[in-house]
């Protein structure tokens, strides 16, 4: 049996364990430079309590702490169980800020998003392939992942059948092929990214968009349960059989 962690990432351009201490010791009242993992850098590193604070409050982990009854002193004493993990699986989709260098402390200051920046369906999806570069080597870089799983990654699309009965979504083969090479350029650096999960194999109930956001690489008629593979479908089964971006 081996145990890891799942994290979900929304990166940055870039991060360091330097750039953490440095916004701890604002005390948090300035957007952090990455939304840190909640488990995964106190399992990673011995960090001071005041870091650990900090990372809790970049997380909003308030809410998913009152949400599941968990207090965050419980949660690290939890986590002393996890001496050694054998994997780190991270879920990548957008990143959520972009930064820029700034003489005040902690030494950049985050910057808004262009109204007219690429997204997908999702109205929350920014577009921004390189997430799936950066966050595999924060995570190489952060925690020292020995391997690396993407757990999540994909996007919703406007998939509808066309009248031969397919479903061309030109945009979810663009989203993959971009992510995908750049997650093949982490890699390339020697990045240990060990497999690649895409969300999600068929169109399913997403949380509060229901049945309207879909995300399959399977096309599902919700009335008849029928299954129709997407052009996104054939394309990521040539991508696996090759194991490359085509």
């Amino acid at each position: 049996m081996r145990g890891g962690v799942k994290e979900e990432k929304k990166t940055t351009e870039r991060y360091t364990l330097a750039d953490l201490e440095k916004w701890a010791e604002t005390g948090g009242n300035v957007d952090p430079p990455i939304r840190l993992g909640v488990f995964g850098d106190p399992v990673a590193h011995s960090l001071s309590p005041q870091t650990q604070d900090a990372a809790v409050r970049a997380c909003g982990i308030e809410m998913q702490y009152a949400r599941f009854h968990i207090r965050a002193n419980e949660l690290r004493s939890a986590l002393l169980l996890l001496p050694k993990l054998d994997f780190v699986g991270i879920n990548v989709y957008r990143p959520n800020i972009y930064v820029e260098p700034s003489a005040a402390a902690p030494g950049y200051h985050s910057i808004p998003f262009s109204a007219s920046h690429p997204k997908m369906k999702s109205e929350w999806h920014i577009f921004d392939p390189e997430v799936l570069y950066w966050g595999p080597h924060h995570v190489q870089s952060l925690w020292g992942a020995k391997s690396i799983y993407i757990t999540e990654n994909g996007c919703a699309a406007s998939d509808e059948l066309s009248e031969n009965g397919r479903v061309y979504d030109s945009d979810r083969v663009m989203f993959l092929r971009a992510f995908l090479t750049q997650l093949q350029r982490a890699t390339a650096d020697g990045v240990p990214v060990k497999g690649y999960f895409h969300w999600s194999l068929m169109d399913n109930f997403e949380w509060i968009y229901g049945y309207g956001n879909r995300f399959g690489l399977v096309y599902v008629d919700f009335a008849t349960q029928k299954r129709i593979p997407k052009a996104s479908a054939a394309w990521f089964r040539e991508a696996s059989r090759q194991n490359a971006v085509v």
